[in-house]
């Protein structure tokens, strides 16, 4: 049990680090583990795990802000990707952040928060742009 507690804490403590909002820079959001990197499918479990548990302890809200995180990181993976000439990926990439993002939206407002949705329009909008 008590070992339980400890990793909820180390998660919740690398959650609360991964959903807030840390300035932004000429780069963008870091990328993270590559894909094809061995450890990519222990990021994507992690980032699973994190969501799971931001829906469990801080809501609907908390879900759609990990979700969106999610998203951000699928992106910068996708530009990495391009730049690397890895197409391919890049497109699935950028297809796991449309999916991300979208679920993520279809929470908040399925929550009634329309500021929160807003936001994540906003991202969106701004990430299609770029």
């Amino acid at each position: 049990m008590r070992k339980t507690i400890i990793l909820l804490a180390l998660i919740l403590a690398g959650l609360s680090t991964a959903t807030a909002q840390a300035p932004e820079t000429d780069s963008g959001p870091n990328p993270g583990i590559a894909p094809g990197n061995p450890l990519f499918g222990v990021e994507k479990f992690v980032e699973s795990l994190e969501v799971r548990i931001a829906g469990l302890i801080g809501g609907p809200d908390m879900k759609s802000k990990a979700l969106a995180n999610n998203a951000q990181e699928r992106l910068a993976e996708a530009r990495m990707l391009s730049d690397i000439n890895r197409s391919e990926e890049a497109q699935r990439a950028i297809q796991e952040y449309s999916s991300n993002i979208n679920r993520s939206r279809d929470i908040a407002r399925g929550n009634n928060n329309s500021d929160l949705g807003s936001q994540l329009d906003d991202i969106s909008e701004r990430n299609t742009d770029t």
